[in-house]
């Protein structure tokens, strides 16, 4: 599985690239730090601009989910966060959306409201950082994990380990409950295969796109090789 993440913020010029990505990975995260006012306008122009509101591609999209998006809200500010939280997957939903990335936070935090329903009507994936995997993550589509290599687009954010010693991990992991592990953080076109041949069931890539020059040139070059070693 191929996974492209967005920038934070969305910009004009991002356009190009991300309408050619949707036909070319396997599931688009869109990623933002606007506040709920804003999110739900934003998101919804964002989604018909990628997909030209075709269904298909609609549902290779998954949204982002962080808890930062509800507290810095204050249009509603009787409002429990909770009821947030799931108005506002209910509202995407309405939009043709059937993807939701739960943060490590909201998920820890508010698992009373996420229940059984909400996993098997959505396609629910979660970020973690360990490789301490429970029964309740069977709940998800897949899990992502990293950093396994020292982030691009974030400074200091650096793997716990070293890509090597992940191998017993996910090979347990797989074995045991056969949810799939997507590695993310500083991969690129070079050092993809690495990944992949750790364990990991795919991968997710961001800075090596977007922190290019050319982010429409970067990611043509990134699915050359994906396509290269998918055919091996």
């Amino acid at each position: 599985m191929l996974i492209l993440m967005t920038p934070d913020t969305i910009k004009k010029e991002h356009y190009p690239t991300l309408k050619k990505a949707i036909h070319w990975v396997n599931k688009l995260h869109i990623k933002t730090k606007l506040q709920l006012h804003l999110f739900e306008q934003k998101i919804q122009q964002t989604i018909e601009n990628i997909t030209d509101n075709k269904q298909y591609l609609k549902e290779k999209i998954s949204i982002h989910i962080n808890e930062s998006l509800f507290k810095l809200n204050t249009v509603y500010p009787n409002e429990p966060l909770e009821e947030r939280i799931q108005n506002t997957i209910q509202k995407l939903a309405a939009l043709g959306i059937k993807g939701f990335h739960l943060s490590e936070n909201v998920y820890s935090n508010y698992k009373p409201i996420l229940q059984h329903h909400f996993f098997h009507q959505y396609n629910v994936t979660t970020s973690i950082h360990s490789l301490n995997v429970k029964e309740e993550h069977n709940h998800f589509s897949y899990l992502i994990y990293g950093p396994v290599f020292p982030s691009i687009s974030k400074i200091n954010y650096l793997p716990k380990k070293e890509i090597n010693e992940l191998k017993k991990e996910i090979s347990v992991i797989e074995n045991n409950s056969g949810i799939s592990i997507i590695g993310v953080g500083g991969i690129t076109k070079n050092n993809f295969c690495q990944v992949l041949n750790t364990g990991f069931k795919g991968i997710a890539i961001r800075g090596c796109i977007w922190q290019n020059k050319n982010p429409f040139n970067a990611l043509q070059e990134f699915i050359e090789k994906w396509e290269q070693h998918k055919n091996q």
